[in-house]
This record gives C-alpha cells, structure tokens and sequence, in this order.
C-alpha cells in the first residue's frame, strides 16, 4: 500500500512539472528560484530530460547567478545519466575553466573522467582520475578513482599497473564501501590471471565471491574464478564453480562458456561420461555459439578417450565439413588421422597424412606428418622404422612428451632397459601430466624389474597403484607386487596384495594366476588348508592351463595328506576329457594317477597310466622318468607272477 501511495506522488510530480514546462512562460520568465528548485527536484527523482531542459533555462536567462557553477555541474551529470558524454564533457570542461570556481572542483575531474571514459577517451579519462588521486586524497571520489585507473590500465593490457591501482584501493588505510570493494577484488582477480598469478587471483576471485552484494559481479566473478581453477588445475572445483554460475545464473549470456568450463573440468577429472553429457546440452542449445568447434573438438577427445571411435570421427568429420579454415583444422585431422589408427582404418590414415601434408607450408604441419607416421609405424610394431620420426619431433615442443614415450617404448621392446629408462625420466620430469603417464610408469617399472633393480620398480608400480586407479595397468602392477614379495618370501604381505587384486578385480585373468602363485608358495611352505583355498579359486579360470596347473597342485596336497581318492580325482580333471599330444601338465597328472595307483596296489592301472604319460608327453628327460618307473613296475608285475 505504501509503494502505491510513493508510486501515486511521484506520477502527481511528474504531472505537475511537464504542466509548469508545458504551460507558456510569463514575460518575464520564470524565476531563478523556481527554475533551481523544478530542476533539483526532478534530478533527485531521476527526471534528468526535465532537470537537463530546467537547467539549461536557468543558465539561459542567469548568467550571472552564484549558482551557476552548482548549476552546470548537475547540468552535467544529467546529461551523463542521459549518455549524452559528450555533451556532458563539455560542460564539466567548461565548468572547470569557469571564473566563477566550484568548490567540488574533484566531483568535476571525475565526472569528466568518466564522461571520457564513455567516449573511449582514456587518455583523457586517466588525467582526470590522476588529478584526484594525486591532489584530493580525502576526496569521496579517491578510492573510485583508484578502481577506475585500475581497470583503464587492464583495458590497455598495462597488468602491472593495474593491480598497484586497485591493490591500493584495497590499502589497509582506505575504507572502502561493500559495493566498490567487491568490484575491485573482481578487477584485481582479473589482473592477476592476465599476470599468470593464478593462486593470487583465485584468492581475490573467492574474496569478491564471499563479499558480493546485490548487484556485483557475482556472475563474472563465478566464471573467471572457474577458469583459475583450470589453470590451477584444480578441476574438481573448477566443475562445482561452473555449476553455481549455470545454477544461480540460469539465463546469463555466460552460460554457453560455463557449460564449457564445466565440460572441460569433468573431462580433466576422468569424468568423461558427465563431460560429454554437458557438450551435449551446449551442442543443443546453442548451435550458434562461437565456441563450437571447440565443443565440437573436445567431444570428439572424449569419444576417443572412452574409445568410442566411429562416434569420434564423425563429430571431427563434422568439424572439418563445418568450420574447413578453423585454426585448429591441423588438430583435428590429427586426431582423426588417430581414430583411423585405432580402429586399423590404414587406408584412411594415409589419407588424412596426405590432408596434412596439403595444409598450408609450416613447420607445424610437417611436424603433424612425422607424428603420424611415427605412430602408424608404432603401431604396426615396426620400431626402426618410427624411430627416425620420434628422434626428429624430440625438439618440436607439441610432440616431445609423444617422441620421449615412443623412444623409450620402443626402446624397451628391443630389450634396451636402460635407454629407456632414461626417455622416461624425461618425460616424467618435463610432462607431469602425460595422458598416458600411467603406461610410462608401468614400462619404467618393467625395465628396472628387468634390470633386477626391485625396489625401483616397486616404487613405479605403486605410483600407479596410488596415482591411477582406473588405469588398465593397475591390476598388473598389483600382481607385479605380490609376486615381488613372494620371492622375497614375504607371504603375509603377498597375500594382502593378492586379496587386493582379488576383491577388485575377481575375473580379472592376473585374480586366477595370482591364487595359483600363491596356492603354490603355500604348498612349498606346507600350509595344505589355506593353500587349497587359492587353488580353489585358480581352478576356475577361463585359461585351462591354469586351471590345470592348479589341480595337478591340489592333487599333489590330497597325495601329501595321503587322501588318495581326492588326489585321483584331480588328477583326472587335470587330464580332461581329450588330452593332447605336447600337454606337459596332463602327462605330469598321469604320472602321477600311475604313482597312486601303484601305491595302491593297482599296478595294471599304474602301467595304463604311465603309457599314457609316454604317448602325450614331448620333453625327453620326463619321457626317460617314466619309461624307468614303466620298466621297474613291468619287471616287479613279472616276479610277482
């Protein structure tokens, strides 16, 4: 009700000025005072088009008034709440250049400044704010003048400059209001990220953040503190802040670089599948944005890194179909030219190599070439053949941290442990953040285990471990480190890595052969009970050689215990239903059915079992074994007859 009855006063006001401008002027004109008091009282209320025509009279039929100077001054300001700058420079000039002196002489740089600062006149605008600065301290307008120097200084991309500006503004001597203090951190935040300070500016991003009032920066502030998260790398963070702005800021004019930040960070935290959902959204709603080649291109990053590669070629062909001149078309066929490698498309590789190879002369581009066909080489497994393009891309920056890998995996393929070595200590000082960083250190590792150097490659292998839980190569160093405590004799702590490897990965082919090395060191340490328990689980690979392997131990247990049946029955699993010729662990299992049953008394059985052993062994020294137990039992069945 009381906002009606202000609403209703104020449109009463209006209604009696535009009467006393409309109504015609008395001979001999309005007074000073009336004209004074029509045009403060319309400028208090916003009215600046009947202020500005009110002062303009009263400048007109006064010239001579001692309230002229007051009077040009709100002239002035109505019409820079009009954006008529340049006009309004005109009178804050003129005013300042008056005979008559306002004594707000600091009110007027700074209205000026600002009115040049509207008409992108900067040099002009710095005069005036250095003016204050310098002369007016204590001026009301000191610390604004501070903020506004500052952020001319950031638009002529003088940073250093800038954040001295809006650093002292911020000075522990300066009171600076809520509103302005939160515009400043914002400008500061925004001058250190150009400077490269990123955890400065992070710092002053959260500080505008923490403080922002109505009608501050919040949105601004939320995307480029969001983008220092990138830059700091920290990109758990970086998605939660790119989220609120998306949230808060539902219909912001950000939001399509938002989605992308957010994509982005998703994408760097190894949540692909969510990344690729925001890209999505972004493709949908905003076909027109000029960020979509690179939405375009990181879906098609994220493709390949989910290896999805067909999905991945088609959004890079839509690329190049859409965006044909776009800077980064060389990254794009590259990253094509590599889902062809993924999927064996050879022909189409050598294509999109002749693609670049077309592209305008550059070192980039033949850079590009040798890079494909180092990994087309790579990939066929012809290392000599790649190594002269991984040696040529050593000191082409792009693709260093790809040659570095490249020579020491070859490196390590040809048994050249120590060469090796020594690319991959490069690579992890120079390229921390190597997408396939958890590769490299598997490689290290397996060198320095080649190399009989355990500790080192223990400690390569539990980086992965710790560092990359969801590499591929994770089980495998898991397993590497149960085996290593093994051959130390450490089964207590072989066993906690086996049970590691087993809870997380239960089908995994390493879970079977794992149980199977640790039922036979429990076997060898006599520790019948827990040891049929790993052979329990190895007996259920997929890979009969395995399986096989852990019954002929679990038959050798049941033997040891002297449960002869349990032991029979096992070796007759290991033999399976068709045996082959060459199968070592089926004519170890008849050698042994044969022992037990002549232990038994069986000795026509022992005979039949032993021939068996002979026909599907190949190794000589075995056959020579059990040819002498076949003549020793031939010769004792003939002297009990």
């Amino acid at each position: 009700m009381e906002g009606q009855i202000k609403g209703l006063i104020k449109n009463i006001y209006l209604a009696l000025l535009l009467a006393i401008l409309l109504a015609p002027l008395p001979s001999s004109g309005s007074s000073s005072k009336e004209l004074l008091q029509v045009g403060t009282g319309a400028f208090k209320d916003g009215f600046y088009q009947v202020a500005e025509a009110q002062f303009r009279e009263f400048l007109q039929l006064y010239p001579g008034h001692r309230q002229v100077p007051r009077v040009m001054y709100l002239l002035g300001k109505a019409l820079y709440e009009q954006k008529k700058f340049a006009e309004a420079k005109g009178v804050f000039e003129k005013l300042l250049y008056a005979k008559k002196n306002f004594k707000e002489r600091e009110a007027v740089y700074f209205w000026l400044a600002r009115s040049c600062e509207e008409l992108n006149d900067l040099t002009c605008a710095k005069k005036g704010f250095l003016v204050i600065i310098e002369r007016y301290p204590k001026s009301p307008w000191y610390l604004s003048s501070l903020y506004l120097l500052g952020k001319i200084s950031f638009q002529e991309d003088q940073f250093k400059r800038s954040e001295e500006y809006l650093r002292k503004a911020l000075g522990k001597d300066c009171k600076i209001a809520a509103p302005l203090s939160c515009h400043v951190k914002f400008w500061l935040g925004l001058t250190l990220y150009e400077q490269g300070k990123y955890k400065e500016a992070e710092d002053s991003f959260h500080e505008a953040v923490s403080s922002v009032f109505k009608d501050g920066p919040l949105e601004e502030t939320l995307y480029w503190l969001g983008e220092t998260k990138i830059k700091l790398k920290k990109y758990k963070e970086g998605a939660e802040t790119f989220s609120s702005l998306l949230s808060d800021f539902p219909q912001s004019p950000l939001t399509p670089n938002a989605l992308y930040g957010k994509s982005w960070c998703l994408y760097m935290y190894e949540m692909k599948e969510e990344a690729l959902k925001g890209l999505l959204t972004l493709q949908r709603g905003f076909p027109h944005s000029p960020l979509f080649p690179q939405v375009l291109s990181l879906m098609g990053e994220i493709y390949m890194g989910l290896d999805r590669y067909q999905e991945a070629i088609e959004v890079f062909k839509e690329v190049l179909s859409r965006f044909p001149k776009d800077p980064i078309k060389g990254q794009i066929l590259l990253n094509l030219g590599w889902c062809y490698l993924q999927i064996g498309d050879l022909h189409r590789l050598k294509e999109i190599a002749f693609e670049i190879v077309k592209l305008p002369p550059g070192e980039r581009e033949r850079d590009l070439a040798q890079y494909i066909l180092g990994e087309l080489n790579s990939y066929e497994g012809k290392c000599q053949e790649a190594l002269p393009y991984w040696f040529n891309l050593l000191n082409v920056t792009p693709y260093r941290q790809y040659a570095l890998f490249n020579i020491a995996l070859c490196s390590f393929n040809e048994g050249r442990f120590k060469e090796s070595l020594v690319n991959l200590d490069l690579l992890q000082l120079e390229y921390p953040n190597f997408k396939k960083m958890d590769e490299a250190l598997w490689i290290k590792g397996e060198s320095f285990r080649e190399l009989r150097n355990l500790s080192e490659a223990s400690r390569a292998y539990q980086s992965i471990i710790k560092q990359y839980k969801r590499s591929p190569w994770y089980p495998w160093c898991v397993y590497r480190m149960m085996l290593i405590l093994l051959d130390k004799g450490d089964l207590d702590r072989g066993e906690r890595w086996f049970h590691i490897l087993h809870r997380k990965f239960p089908y995994h082919k390493l879970s079977y052969e794992a149980a199977l090395k640790l039922g036979i060191r429990k076997v060898e340490s006599v520790k019948y009970e827990s040891s049929l328990r790993y052979l329990d689980i190895a007996v259920r690979s997929p890979d009969r050689g395995v399986a096989q392997n852990a019954l002929c131990w679990q038959g050798e247990i049941y033997f040891n215990l002297k449960e002869y049946q349990k032991a029979l029955s096992c070796y007759q699993r290991a033999i399976g239903e068709k045996p082959t010729k060459g199968d070592a662990c089926a004519a170890v299992a008849y050698l042994e059915t044969g022992n037990i049953k002549h232990l038994l008394g069986d000795q026509k059985g022992a005979k039949e079992a032993y021939k068996k052993a002979l026909h599907i062994s190949g190794d000589k020294e075995f056959i020579d074994k059990v040819k002498g137990l076949l003549k020793e039992l031939t010769e004792a069945m003939e002297e009990g007859h």
